[in-house]
């Protein structure tokens, strides 16, 4: 029996090396590739066709919701840096004079 399953690895590492593997192998990957955007493709025109959004249409969205959160946590930040550069009693106006207020930690 490990001799038949020694010829047997030895058998398929050398079929998985050589070239006519990897063309076949080449050959299936760009198969499966067209068949996946052809499927997409599909499914985008029949969601546009009854007006549902489309996957390129969330992805924007989802593209945009993570833009604004992004430009929300930096704002925060930036409030932030400007109160802990204020002085303690209030006194000290901020920068170019623009008043803060005061805002809810989430």
């Amino acid at each position: 029996m490990d001799l038949w399953n020694n010829v047997l690895d030895r058998t398929l590492m050398e079929f998985n090396r050589s070239e006519e593997f990897a063309k076949v192998q080449q050959r299936f990957l760009h198969a499966a590739m067209r068949q996946r955007r052809e499927v997409r493709n599909t499914f985008e025109r029949a969601a546009t066709a009854v007006d549902l959004p489309t996957r390129t249409e969330m992805t924007d969205v989802y593209q945009r919701l993570h833009d604004l959160l992004r430009q929300v946590h930096n704002l925060r930040r930036e409030v932030q840096a400007l109160r802990a550069a204020q002085p303690p009693d209030g006194t000290g106006a901020p920068e170019q004079g623009r008043k803060l207020s005061p805002t809810k930690k989430q």
